[in-house]
C-alpha cells in the first residue's frame, strides 16, 4: 500500500492531506499562530478516520522545509 501523509507547517497556514497511489484522498487546512503542534495529532487522526486507513498503512510522511513545529522543540509526535 502507497499511503502519504503530508504536513504544511512552516507558517500559520497549515495543511495536512493524505495521498494514496499519486492522489490526494483527504486534506484539511487552517490557520493557527504558533500551536500547530497542539493540533496536529488530533487533525491527523481525523483525517485517518474520514479516509478508513489507519497509521500502520502510511508508506511516508513528507514535510516542508523550513521554520514550523517540527524543526524546534517540544517536537510533536503521532499517538494513533
Amino acid at each position: 500500500m502507497s499511503l502519504l501523509l503530508s504536513l504544511e507547517t512552516a507558517t500559520s497556514a497549515c495543511s495536512i492531506a493524505l495521498h494514496h497511489k499519486g492522489q490526494i484522498v483527504v486534506h484539511t487546512d487552517f490557520f493557527i499562530e504558533k500551536a500547530h503542534g497542539n493540533v496536529l495529532t488530533p487533525a491527523i487522526q481525523f483525517l485517518l478516520m474520514q479516509s478508513g486507513f489507519k497509521f500502520s498503512d502510511m508508506t511516508a510522511i513528507a514535510v516542508s522545509k523550513g521554520p514550523g513545529v517540527l524543526y524546534r522543540p517540544p517536537y510533536w509526535r503521532i499517538s494513533c
